[in-house]
């Protein structure tokens, strides 16, 4: 099996998010700042438990899908994580400042290179206040 070379941190990043290693992507993101406006250890709490969903229902790895937010900030780059078995998804922006993760957040409406994503099938970090008017 061949070994990929990791070389920037947000190589890094998707590499240990399609593995699901909650201790490998805490080790690679920095105390100080907060991600999707949480602490980092309620970040990372939270994303642990995300994974877990994806391994309950078969889940080994996530496939990366390279994206675009479509509704927010359309100049901002991520990944769709979709579940080898289960098809479930998450949508990630990696805010990047060179070898820096600055926020890793959600987006409600990531644009892929295919348009048979099933929406009903994504899982949320944080789940969406239904109430909120966008």
């Amino acid at each position: 099996m061949k070994t990929k070379t990791l070389t920037t941190k947000r190589e890094a990043l998707v590499h240990f998010f399609q593995l699901m290693d909650i201790e490998m992507i805490s080790l690679l993101l920095n105390d100080a700042p907060t991600y999707q406006d949480f602490p980092k250890d309620v970040f990372i709490e939270k994303l642990s438990r995300t994974f877990e969903e994806f391994k309950e229902k078969g889940d080994t790895f996530l496939n990366a899908i390279q994206g675009a937010c479509s509704i927010c900030d359309k100049s901002k780059n991520g990944f769709m994580f979709i579940g080898n078995a289960s098809k479930q998804y998450m949508s990630l922006i990696f805010d990047m400042e060179g070898n820096v993760a600055k926020d890793v957040f959600e987006c409600a409406k990531m644009k892929v290179g295919f348009s048979d994503v099933d929406r009903s099938n994504q899982l949320w970090i944080q789940p969406l206040d239904l109430d909120m008017p966008f």
